[in-house]
């Protein structure tokens, strides 16, 4: 029964194998990787940004009338679409709104404060158009206020509004772009690395524990979980084209923001680890938002009729220990890793081997004290990252949907989804499988099941019951892996 109920081993088998990006260049990948953001090009060579409106134009971006007939054709309609749907036009309006004026009254901040003001400007590095803090520019400040728009994705249009719709200009290199300030969002890698410098963050963006414990939501990322849940202001016809494989251009976008997301979180806790170990004023280890939530965030009680609460039930630590310990045990969050690890774990790649006993030995080494030793960690979590990377790179072959039903039955891993982390990781991981987002009857059981409840007097840490959603989600997983063989078979 194990084996075949973890169905969605059967994607990680196939995915960690073969690549969605048939014949994708691992240059290119590793590329994407490397590019400058958007903001880094207006840094660095002096591009200025222009605004949204300089969009607006209603034989621009601005039509209200989208076009709908011709594939290869932009919709038209874009700066509306961010206008009136996207929230990333109301970031910015959020700091100033109930819930942000609620964070910073618990952080213990006023307007009148320094620090408040040094804190607004963190905020601002996502919730607006990155521009320098001391510019005194007026159009700096107007572009701060619109929220995140145009040139915060697509770069400072400085030097190619006027002619990035000429054939001359459509005629060039992907490089030739970017010299002039265009970012390729068409490359699934840079796409993935836009969304994560916020979602998941980079050196000079974060989302602490200390602002979580505040009432910022905690970052808790997936790619094309968000994309879903935006107002596209895109042609999928039109993303497919640009996707390396257009058959599976949602399972490249998958895998890319998967690589993406863990390199970001690595990256951000041998930031933190290294602060630390040098001794940086403001430096906080360990960092509680890079660890297990269900450390600390489980039932204190007991079941009835049972000793344990379900925390204590599933065990604690990378090793779960299933009676009374002794000590607090606060393994790395596998929020961003389990994923990938899963992958590894399934291939018979060596350098993917290399990767995930390099993570487990991270997770281990965060668990094995309270305060682990911040100089270990960041050198563990360079080098998992590095790994990881590495393995990712050298993934060059195709994969397809069939494949994966293929392999259904080779997993006995009874880990799966034995947390909240990892549940909602093989969720995501499903809907992008599936094909099928949102209107599966089995998926949207489960998704019901690991919601958060929510009263009107707080919002909880957990779902309710979340011992019963262990039990009962792989049930399930089984019943959705039944239906998805018997779709296939006709």
């Amino acid at each position: 029964m194990k084996s075949r109920f973890l169905f969605m081993m059967i994607a990680l088998v196939a995915l960690a194998g073969f690549s969605v990006g048939e014949g994708q260049d691992p240059a290119d990948r590793e590329a994407g990787m490397k590019a400058p953001l958007p903001w880094e090009i207006a840094a660095r060579e002096g591009f200025r940004n222009l605004g949204a409106r300089s969009c607006s134009s209603t034989t621009c971006h601005g039509s209200v009338r989208p076009d709908s007939t011709n594939d290869d054709r932009m919709r038209l309609d874009e700066y509306l679409v961010w206008l009136e749907e996207d929230p990333h036009r109301r970031a910015y309006a959020t700091l100033s709104g109930e819930r942000s004026e609620s964070i910073f009254r618990n952080l213990g901040l006023s307007p009148d404060d320094e620090q408040y003001r040094q804190v607004m400007q963190k905020c601002i590095a996502c919730h607006g158009m990155p521009v320098d803090s001391s510019s005194t520019d007026s159009n700096d400040q107007q572009l701060v206020y619109e929220g995140v728009s145009c040139e915060t994705c697509h770069g400072p249009a400085e030097k190619w509004r006027n002619t990035h719709y000429r054939t001359d200009f459509v005629g060039m290199t992907v490089a030739e772009k970017a010299s002039q300030g265009l970012f390729n969002t068409n490359d699934a890698h840079q796409r993935a690395r836009l969304c994560v410098a916020c979602h998941v963050g980079d050196e000079g963006r974060e989302v602490n524990h200390d602002w979580i414990a505040a009432g910022h939501p905690a970052l808790k990322f997936e790619l094309t979980a968000y994309l879903s849940m935006m107002p596209g202001h895109w042609k999928e016809t039109r993303d497919r084209k640009n996707a390396h494989n257009p058959a599976e251009h949602e399972l490249e976008l998958w895998l890319a923001g998967q690589q993406v997301a863990a390199d970001a979180s690595l990256a951000q806790l041998a930031r933190r680890a290294s602060a630390a170990a040098a001794g940086n004023a403001g430096a906080v280890w360990p960092e509680f938002a890079d660890v297990d939530c269900y450390s600390c965030h489980h039932d204190l009680g007991h079941d009835l009729g049972s000793p344990l609460s379900w925390r204590q039930k599933r065990g604690f630590g990378v090793e779960e220990q299933h009676t009374q310990i002794q000590r607090i045990t606060l393994p790395a969050s596998e929020w961003y890793l389990f994923m990938p690890s899963r992958l590894a774990a399934s291939s018979k790649d060596a350098v993917a081997d290399e990767f995930e006993r390099k993570w487990q030995e991270l997770r281990a080494k965060m668990a094995a004290e309270v305060i682990p030793d911040d100089q270990e960690i960041a050198g563990l979590a360079d080098s998992t990252r590095q790994l990881l990377n590495n393995w990712f790179s050298r993934r060059s072959s195709t994969a397809d949907r069939q494949q994966m039903i293929d392999m259904i039955g080779r997993s006995d891993d009874p880990k799966l989804v034995s947390n909240w982390d990892r549940a909602v990781q093989v969720y995501l991981a499903l809907q992008v499988i599936s094909g099928d987002r949102g209107k599966d009857k089995a998926l949207k059981q489960i998704r019901a099941m690991l919601a958060f409840p929510v009263s009107a007097e707080r919002q909880f840490d957990s779902p309710r019951k979340f011992r019963s959603v262990i039990e009962d989600v792989p049930k399930l997983i089984l019943e959705f892996q039944e239906q998805l063989k018997g779709k296939q078979e006709n």
